[in-house]
């Protein structure tokens, strides 16, 4: 076989074994081994085991995937004027995005602590999220503090995961207790003031 051959049998193969972890990962699956990897895609586990060496390839490559579908789901529109509607309309577009990713930020939980490319992954996705949300309300609360901080946790996926996993909500029932939170946060429905055109 011609080095090109190879190569592109080889390229074929991380495809097949990117698909398998996804596909394993959707199905609850968050640490697949390489021999699961190898029955579903019928790659022998000598090879599989081979393209484990870099997984940080694997783990960049399904990130990539995520934020992918994530971006695809984010859509545009004029948020209300108040706090709460605010809140609400937020809380909505995040849980539609966070049940597609769920599995995937299950898994990236669960293989960050042996994996520099998911914990860099990881902490700019709190920076980047920190700064969307400075950004959506300024204006209407004080985007500095605990309390704010508060907020950011309650809105984050990571809180998500918790009710869904851990305490066992479904997502209508999660959606709840999210905004319950969130507006025990800010209980008054402040409205945003619009910037003066004085000088």
């Amino acid at each position: 076989m011609t080095t090109d051959g190879r190569l592109a049998r080889s390229e074929k193969q991380q495809e097949a074994i990117k698909k398998a972890l996804m596909k394993l990962v959707r199905a609850g699956n968050y640490a697949p081994s390489a021999v699961e990897v190898a029955n579903e895609t019928g790659i022998t586990v000598r090879t599989v085991f081979r393209h484990f060496a870099n997984r940080e390839e694997f783990y960049a490559s399904i990130s990539d995937h995520i934020r992918k579908e994530a971006l695809a789901m984010v859509g545009t529109f004029i948020p209300p004027d108040n706090l709460h509607g605010r809140l609400e309309e937020a809380i909505e577009a995040r849980i539609k995005i966070f049940e597609q990713i769920l599995p995937f930020a299950q898994f990236q939980s669960v293989n960050r602590h042996h994996s520099s490319f998911l914990k860099e992954t990881h902490t700019r996705h709190l920076h980047e999220n920190r700064l969307l949300l400075t950004m959506a309300y300024s204006g209407l609360i004080d985007t500095s503090g605990p309390r704010f901080d508060a907020l950011e946790l309650a809105l984050s996926i990571a809180n998500w995961r918790t009710l869904r996993f851990d305490f066992g909500k479904r997502p209508d029932e999660a959606k709840d207790l999210v905004l319950e939170i969130a507006k025990s946060l800010y209980p008054d429905n402040v409205t945003a003031v619009a910037p003066s055109s004085a000088p």
